[in-house]
């Protein structure tokens, strides 16, 4: 087997893994809700507010933000190599 099409196997079937964990549907959701109420808080926090029952610095805020971000944009990564990889097998003739 080709290099090629065992990398679009594994680029398909990590799509359908993120794909069977509600990607989109759950975690997505969860994780931009997360980053908004982080914005919120880091954004009081730089303008001066005491937000009471946070213990967390605003440069640890801001290193969630971005993690998030960098999660969230590797996740949309595998997700289009995943369309790729469908596309290249169905030209292949395979359907997976």
């Amino acid at each position: 087997m080709n290099k090629e099409l065992i990398e679009a196997y594994q680029a398909k079937d990590t799509e359908d893994l993120l794909n069977h964990i509600a990607w989109n549907d759950v975690i997505l959701p969860k994780l931009r809700k997360a980053q908004e109420q982080y914005s919120k808080v880091l954004v009081a926090m730089t303008l001066g507010a005491v937000i009471p029952g946070t213990a967390l610095t605003r440069e640890q805020i801001a290193g969630r933000i971005s993690g998030i971000d960098f999660v969230t944009e590797l996740m949309k990564n595998i997700l289009r190599r995943g369309d790729k990889a469908e596309e290249y097998l169905k030209s292949q003739g395979i359907s997976v």
